[in-house]
C-alpha cells in the first residue's frame, strides 16, 4: 500500500559533467520514497560534452527516470517548462530536484 494517494513526478534538469551527480541523486530519491508512486525525469539542457550525454542517459535509465535532451543551450526555464509541462498529465504533484542535491528522510 502507497504511504500517499497522490502520484509525484520528480524532474531534474541536468548540464555537463553530471552523471556522477545524478548518481548520487537517483539513488537518495529512491532510497526515500519507497512506498511512494512517483516517476522521474531527467532534462539535459543540451551538455556539449558528447561524450558525457551517453552516461547521463545511462544513468538515468538504470535508476527508473527518463531521459530526454533539449537542443537550446542557456534556455534554462525552458528545460523546466517543457519538463514541467511533460509530467502534467502522469502525476498530482511536480517537484523539481536538483542534480546536485540529496533526498534525505522526510524531505
Amino acid at each position: 500500500m502507497s504511504k500517499s494517494p497522490l502520484r509525484y513526478g520528480i524532474v531534474i534538469p541536468t548540464y555537463g559533467l553530471s552523471h556522477k551527480r545524478l548518481e548520487f541523486a537517483l539513488k537518495s530519491i529512491r532510497r526515500f520514497t519507497q512506498g511512494y508512486e512517483y516517476s522521474i525525469l531527467v532534462s539535459d539542457d543540451c551538455t556539449p560534452d558528447h561524450a558525457e550525454r551517453p552516461w547521463q542517459e545511462h544513468v538515468s535509465r538504470k535508476h527508473g527516470a527518463e531521459f530526454r535532451r533539449t537542443d537550446h543551450w542557456g534556455y534554462y526555464w525552458e528545460n523546466f517548462h517543457t519538463a514541467g509541462m511533460e509530467m502534467a498529465g502522469k502525476c498530482d504533484v511536480i517537484v523539481f530536484f536538483a542534480d546536485d542535491c540529496l533526498a534525505s528522510l522526510g524531505w
